[in-house]
């Protein structure tokens, strides 16, 4: 009896749910508390939002997706809404972004609601205190257009690509919001991006950043990675008796969230050639000669950022450093490597502000860790003698401050 083929559940494409989101728990939890803060109201009626939510990590890990999750949850919630933010399209001016939470529609039928163009917003049970504008006013405040935005129930505003808001736009935003929290709107607002969303914040002049409940995403957690490729396989039928095999397929994937996927597709397709329902050392083999090339287009694609900035040889002796010291290591070690490798006039923290940006290097509970480390060895082997120089030299210091941390401990 021949084998049917076995469908392909993965999904490899930018913002795509996985059929298995893994090892996000931790993220969604917290997130969970914010938006369950939507439905919450105290004595007087209003809202009980502690803080607005920013969600930042490099490309890849899954902001996109947990964010589809989170319009998920809103869309059970009857008489919820969500403001799906364009960045493109809104989020160019505070006029653009009031524009769109408040069309002219919106506006027209608040009026009719209120008796008066000037009269007070409550329009949910908690006055607000803020006056309307005329209909006839061409440009709202970003406050008054929340306001009305409000009218029919809570509002969830999301903004993927935060990173690309303009500052004026971003504080715009982040004060309407936090005033509006202030007086007890039912309005969480939601900024997912990568490590740049940081200094786009402090380019706004805020304190968000200190403000926000902050949420990053890095590298999976370890066995998050299996758990993403298993499962899905599993439910199709395929077993996994060979700890081997799926020790090579975790050592491929780097707790990368974007490459469970890309090897989950080369895995039923080597399934499917073969007619194998078992993940042997054989379908191992076969799906990471299926896999390697599409992850080496991926480490093209990141080797010419580092390339372009100027970073090549700084990202091997961080590197270097890191295999030096220890699998984390300071900061400080971190951008001490960098230093004489950067390019003229940056620093080491802005060295390691750009790698981080890129998910080279990721920082987790206070230290520094590859982001994804074969990658990083790819840096370093492309990069000719030069980036063998700075890694040799990196490792050397690691193994330095490895040996001064543990005499003085």
């Amino acid at each position: 009896m021949e084998t049917q083929p076995l469908p392909n559940p993965f999904n490899a494409g930018a913002g795509v749910a996985p059929p298995v989101f893994a090892g996000r728990g931790a993220e969604e939890s917290v997130l969970s508390v914010a938006v369950n803060q939507l439905g919450e109201r105290d004595d007087d009626g209003k809202a009980k939002i502690a803080a607005d939510v920013v969600v930042y990590g490099p490309r890849g890990h899954g902001k996109t997706v947990l964010l589809q999750r989170l319009r998920e949850r809103a869309a059970s919630h009857p008489g919820w809404g969500v403001l799906d933010v364009d960045v493109g399209t809104h989020g160019g001016s505070p006029a653009a972004l009031a524009a769109f939470v408040a069309p002219q529609p919106l506006r027209r039928r608040a009026a009719k609601l209120l008796s008066g163009v000037k009269a007070q917003a409550s329009f949910w049970g908690a006055n607000l205190g803020i006056e309307l504008p005329s209909m006839e006013t061409s440009s709202w405040s970003l406050e008054a257009a929340l306001t009305v935005a409000l009218a029919d129930g809570p509002r969830l505003l999301l903004c993927d690509e935060a990173h690309r808001l303009r500052p004026e736009t971003c504080m715009a935003l982040l004060d309407a919001s936090q005033r509006l929290r202030g007086r007890g709107a039912p309005l969480l607002v939601v900024l997912a991006g990568t490590p740049v969303l940081q200094d786009v914040l402090a380019a706004s002049g805020a304190s968000f950043w200190e403000r926000a409940t902050i949420i990053p995403m890095g590298p999976l957690p370890e066995g998050a990675a299996l758990q993403a490729l298993i499962q899905p396989l599993q439910a199709l039928g395929v077993h996994f008796d060979d700890p081997d095999a799926l020790s090579s397929a975790d050592e491929a994937m780097c707790r990368y969230p974007f490459f469970t996927q890309l090897l989950g597709e080369a895995v039923v397709g080597q399934l499917n050639e073969s007619g194998a329902r078992a993940f042997g050392a054989a379908t191992a083999l076969g799906a990471l000669r299926r896999f390697t090339p599409a992850r080496e287009r991926f480490y093209d694609n990141r080797r010419t950022e580092v390339r372009r900035l100027g970073c090549v040889q700084a990202a091997a002796a961080a590197w270097g450093a890191l295999k030096g010291h220890g699998p984390r290591a300071s900061a400080d070690l971190m951008e001490a490597a960098m230093e004489g490798w950067l390019p003229q006039g940056w620093t080491g923290a802005k060295g390691l502000s750009a790698l981080r940006c890129l998910g080279v290097l990721w920082p987790i509970e206070g230290a520094v860790e590859p982001g994804i480390p074969s990658l990083l060895d790819g840096i370093k082997q492309a990069g000719g003698p030069l980036a063998a120089k700075a890694y040799a030299q990196g490792e050397a210091m690691g193994r330095e401050w490895a040996l001064a941390a543990e005499q003085l401990s």
